[in-house]
């Protein structure tokens, strides 16, 4: 779907299965409790991940097209402190951990439902942990979410050249939470949960339509450019993440991570039109609106490993699978 989850190196090394250890300024990300396990001095983490997704559709002639590709840098800085209080531990953090991007040519088969499309986000971390006992942390974490998405297709013109269409809107006003625990039964066993809020955002923007044919849409009280204002809602889900780390020595570390996550909060994308008030016009905007999409609810896991060959060299390795929430 639109989840990235590229906070940190070391957890990317091992699959992202961090839950149950989470001891360094990540931390912040992926299980706030473990803050406590770092020192009173200032941690400070920063980093990027570059992303290049691609893909291939082929119809059922059995033509191929290729997805144009771009490439995403997602940077993440991260500082965890104590502040000089015992027991506590409190961290900042940003990242990007929801977004999406595709890009076909403006003569492919999809030119007229999208041809370039972005959706990112930038989060920020607000956190704070405290050690009950030896044994036992708690963690919190708000988080605000700045929201952008930008969409492009053509608009077919039928007679002459096709006319383009464009769509963008920020939300810049959202926010959600989370809880997360570590428990530690020994040196050797430790289990880590978190559960991540829901974030509801709402977008608002305006849709741009240009080149029309005045001879197909005239009729419809168009002009040859168009454009309106529009707002949309989106839900990004809620999750529940429970992991066990196992450590039989000072070297080997063993962890496996299961996920819940609620993606059947996606059933439709819908687009108002809050300004418009034109009964043909809107029967032509709201053509094939809203879009069902029926995403369900999935299960995601991870399983990492790492070996310490010495206090300047560390081997990792992981695998992470998450099942598709889409039909």
């Amino acid at each position: 779907a639109f989840r990235i989850e590229v906070v940190d190196a070391a957890a990317m090394g091992k699959g992202a299965a961090v839950v149950a250890q989470a001891d360094n300024p990540s931390a912040i990300y992926y299980n706030p409790a473990g803050m406590t396990q770092l020192d009173g001095k200032l941690n400070i983490s920063l980093g990027a991940s570059i992303i290049q997704p691609f893909t291939t559709y082929k119809n059922n002639s059995g033509n191929e097209t290729d997805m144009r590709r771009q490439i995403f840098t997602i940077p993440n800085i991260l500082a965890v402190s104590n502040l000089g209080l015992e027991k506590f531990a409190f961290g900042i953090g940003t990242t990007s951990n929801w977004g999406t991007g595709t890009y076909w040519a403006e003569d492919s088969f999809s030119k007229y439902v999208a041809t370039k499309s972005d959706f990112n986000t930038q989060t920020v971390m607000f956190s704070g942990a405290y050690d009950i006992n030896d044994n036992l942390s708690i963690g919190v974490s708000a988080d605000y979410v700045k929201s952008n998405i930008n969409k492009k297709k053509k608009v077919d013109n039928v007679i002459s050249e096709d006319g383009d269409f464009q769509l963008k809107g920020k939300d810049n006003s959202s926010w959600g939470y989370r809880l997360s625990s570590l428990y530690k039964l020994n040196k050797k066993h430790s289990f880590g949960i978190m559960y991540r809020s829901p974030i509801d955002i709402k977008f608002k923007g305006k849709l741009y339509i240009d080149n029309l044919n005045p001879a197909i849409y005239g009729g419809y009280n168009f002009g040859s450019t168009y454009e309106t204002e529009v707002t949309s809602k989106m839900t990004l889900p809620q999750s529940i993440l429970l992991g066990y780390c196992y450590k039989p020595d000072d070297k080997w570390r063993f962890e496996f991570d299961v996920e819940w996550m609620d993606w059947a909060s996606i059933q439709e994308e819908k687009i108002d039109y809050p300004s418009e008030t034109d009964a043909t016009r809107l029967s032509i905007l709201n053509n094939g609106n809203p879009v069902p999409k029926d995403w369900h609810s999935t299960f995601s896991y991870a399983i990492g490993t790492e070996y310490k060959i010495n206090d300047f060299l560390k081997l990792r390795g992981g695998y992470f699978f998450h099942k598709s929430p889409i039909p």
